[in-house]
């Protein structure tokens, strides 16, 4: 099995073109050879590799032994070019879907077998820690979390959660989905905090403005016009829970400001 993560951060057709060439022929599994490169390439090193022996010194000698451990792994020196694929070859491979992303093809699509899995929620992520041990097909078991970095920490800070969750809504409407490895390692940084809310809804709370600063804002990705939206949401948001002088406060504008002034590429929330 070949596994290939986040195979579409480039356009398959770019690099896997000729893969998907080769594996169309099923009827001719002995000819599914893929060509790495020119044959005349093969040639040149070849001739250089001949032209030099074990006797050589220095980098002389390094080049020699780099050529013979890659010739001696080929099939023939003059098929050193080619990779054949074996039969029972199984090829995995995990998309993202963002801005970030190409999008697949019809030709892509059409010779695979596609899954698609369901985007996440803000509320789906934040209770869930294990494998439902009663489900039908159990494939993975996540591991077990400390007892004091469990979900019974939102029992002490409902009003971050609560706040958390309606930031989490606000990055899925920007292609930014949520997940539980981040709800996680919020309940984490709360875990080790000491105290609960310190304030209502409607006032402000340090520790979703942690939360802010360390999770969310890190993630931002997003070209100019985008970044510029999401910094006016959430400064508006943030009016009447953080101080007007708040450091996260002014981040979040600063990250406005650049975005007003982006011409061209991503805005990120790291400088």
């Amino acid at each position: 099995m070949l596994l290939l993560d986040e195979m579409n951060l480039a356009r398959i057709e770019s690099y896997g073109a000729d893969l998907l060439s080769v594996l169309e022929q099923v009827d001719q599994r002995d000819a599914r050879v893929l060509q790495l490169y020119p044959s005349i390439q093969t040639k040149l090193w070849l001739e250089e590799y001949h032209s030099l022996s074990n006797d050589c010194e220095g980098e002389a000698l390094d080049r020699y032994r780099d050529l013979k451990a890659f010739f001696d792994e080929a099939e023939s020196e003059e098929m050193a070019h080619l990779l054949s694929l074996p039969p029972n070859l199984v090829i995995v491979g995990t998309l993202n879907t963002d801005q970030h992303t190409a999008s697949i093809s019809p030709k892509v699509i059409d010779r695979s077998f596609v899954l698609q899995s369901l985007p996440l929620t803000a509320a789906s992520v934040f209770d869930v820690t294990t494998v439902d041990p009663n489900a039908e097909i159990q494939m993975v078991e996540l591991p077990s979390e400390p007892e004091d970095v469990g979900p019974a920490v939102w029992a002490r800070y409902p009003i971050v959660r609560q706040q958390l969750e309606h930031l989490l809504d606000i990055w899925n409407s920007f292609d930014m989905p949520p997940s539980r490895r981040m709800v996680r390692n919020a309940r984490a940084y709360l875990a080790y905090t000491d105290g609960g809310d310190d304030a209502g809804e409607g006032g402000p709370n340090p520790r979703t403005a942690d939360l802010l600063h360390l999770l969310l804002i890190p993630r931002i990705v997003l070209p100019p016009a985008r970044a510029k939206l999401l910094a006016e949401q959430l400064d508006a948001w943030l009016d009447s829970r953080l101080a007007e002088n708040d450091p996260v406060r002014q981040e979040v504008r600063a990250l406005g400001e650049r975005a007003e002034s982006g011409t061209y590429g991503d805005v990120r929330g790291l400088r």
